[in-house]
Parts: structure tokens; C-alpha cells; sequence
């Protein structure tokens, strides 16, 4: 039972991104595709849920959702608006938005997508993820959560 809610926690904080990335009336009228209609080209976990389409090398997406404490809000944009402008700049990273959530605007989500792992990694080593790093040693992150998962359907 726990890996169902693990999974379902992990459906909807994607969906949640997505919807926010493409607006809520991208997703009107669509309805869940079931385990039978995804055909036999998709792969299964070894829980049995759905893995996705069988391809190599799928780039790497991660969804990073994090609320801030209120009196660091602006240094956290600050911060982030040099490591999103700089990770644009990486031949590596295919993507990367910030997203703000309109009920709470402490919390945040970050859309990363990188051309694979190795890109992920260098990124790390960059001084415009430093800016992010250092706002993190210096408080003001009250949760963080990140999901990675294989971009198998990405334009």
C-alpha cells in the first residue's frame, strides 16, 4: 500500500507542475490513460506500475518543489534567477523554469531537464548553481522534495 500512495504523491506532483507549465485548460477533457491502452511498448517497474516507453538514453527530468520562509522570498528569487539564467546557458540542460504557486507564494517548483545524468552532474559544478546552493547554507528552505524521472514524452 505504501508504494501505491509513493507513486500516487509522485503522479500528482508532476501533474501539478505540468499543469502550471501549460495552464490548467491544456488538461481539460483529457482522461487518464489506463495500464491496457498504453500497449505493449511500455515497460513495467518491478512493482508492476508503468515505466514508460522502452528507449534508450531518455533525457533526465527532475521536479523540485521547495517553500521558503517568507522574509527569504526575495532573496530566493535573487538567487534563482542566476542559477535559472546560467543553467539555460548549459548545452546540457534542455529545460529549466521556476514556477511559483498561486495559493502560496513561499512555495516553489523548479522543471529541470538535462540531456542525461552527466549533464545533471556538471551542473553541480557550476557557479550559477552555487548561488542556489549558498542561499540553501544560509536558511530559509523550511521543505524540499525532488522527483526524478525520465522524460519520455519531451519537446
Amino acid at each position: 500500500a505504501s508504494a501505491v500512495a509513493y507513486e500516487t504523491m509522485v503522479l500528482r506532483k508532476l501533474c501539478f507542475a505540468l499543469a502550471v507549465l501549460a495552464g490548467a485548460d491544456a488538461f481539460a477533457g483529457m482522461a487518464p490513460l489506463s495500464r491496457a491502452s498504453r500497449g505493449s511498448s511500455w515497460t513495467t517497474t518491478p512493482r508492476g506500475g508503468a515505466a514508460g516507453p522502452m528507449m534508450a538514453a531518455a533525457p533526465l527530468a527532475m521536479v523540485v518543489e521547495v517553500v521558503i520562509e517568507e522574509e527569504r522570498v526575495e532573496a530566493f528569487k535573487a538567487a534563482l534567477k542566476i542559477d535559472v539564467e546560467g543553467s539555460r546557458e548549459e548545452e546540457g540542460c534542455l529545460r529549466f523554469d521556476l514556477l511559483q504557486d498561486n495559493d502560496d507564494p513561499n512555495k516553489f517548483v523548479f522543471y529541470e531537464v538535462y540531456k542525461d545524468q552527466a549533464a545533471a552532474d556538471f551542473h553541480k559544478t557550476t557557479a550559477h548553481y552555487a548561488a542556489w546552493a549558498d542561499f540553501k547554507a544560509e536558511g530559509g528552505v523550511v521543505s524540499q522534495s525532488v522527483i526524478k524521472a525520465a522524460a519520455i514524452d519531451f519537446v
